[in-house]
């Protein structure tokens, strides 16, 4: 029965964007395209065909992709964490070590953080069918963001424009609960929550 609840988990996780947003973009990234396709084929060749059995090899694979920095690895990142957990019952990510060996600061989003430094607010929060991702101020460069639902499935993707401090986006076919979101502005990395309410 696990084994079944994992493989819809894991199905639920790789499904199509669930979010009406405006301004959608994605980012192209040859670690993350690494990613996908390691994960997917994993996925594919295993729980897809209802085998429950992988390889060393595989194992190995997933491991090593479930613990990098998700604003490095990609999405793929998560979908690795929820094989890894099932395969071997830990969960001890820590983004925080996995992406300051990058040099990001996962709780201040850089390093080099100083009083400049761009913060991301959603706002209302908590929302019920549509916000505004609002940056502190304006940038010179566009602000890319993602969402993540709770099994860290991207439900968003939006990006503000340079030159400009906010986006509207919806939140009409997204479930209750609790979403996290990631920004980059240039070297800027922005993390932060919001809560979906009842509609």
């Amino acid at each position: 029965m696990k084994k079944i609840l994992i493989f819809i988990v894991f199905l639920y996780a790789t499904g199509l964007n669930a979010a009406s947003v405006v301004g959608c973009l994605v980012v192209s990234n040859t670690l993350v395209e690494q990613n996908e396709k390691i994960i997917n084929d994993i996925f594919f060749s295993t729980l897809a065909k209802h085998n429950f059995a992988f390889t060393e090899a595989q194992k190995e694979e997933v491991a090593n992709i479930a613990y990098q920095c998700p604003y490095t690895g990609g999405e793929a990142v998560y979908r690795a964490r929820v094989l890894h957990t099932a395969l071997t019952g830990l969960t001890d990510f820590n983004d925080s070590t996995a992406c300051s060996v990058q040099g990001i600061n996962w709780r201040y989003g850089n390093t080099q953080a100083t009083e400049s430094s761009l913060h991301l607010a959603v706002i209302p929060n908590p929302v019920s069918s549509e916000a505004q991702f609002v940056l502190e101020k304006a940038t010179e460069n566009n602000t890319f963001i993602k969402v993540y639902s709770s099994i860290g499935q991207i439900v968003i993707e939006c990006s503000i424009p340079a030159n400009e401090s906010r986006i509207r986006f919806s939140t009409e076919k997204l479930s209750a609960g609790i979403y996290h979101y990631t920004g980059q502005s240039g070297s800027q990395f922005l993390y932060g929550k919001f809560i979906v309410e009842n509609k």
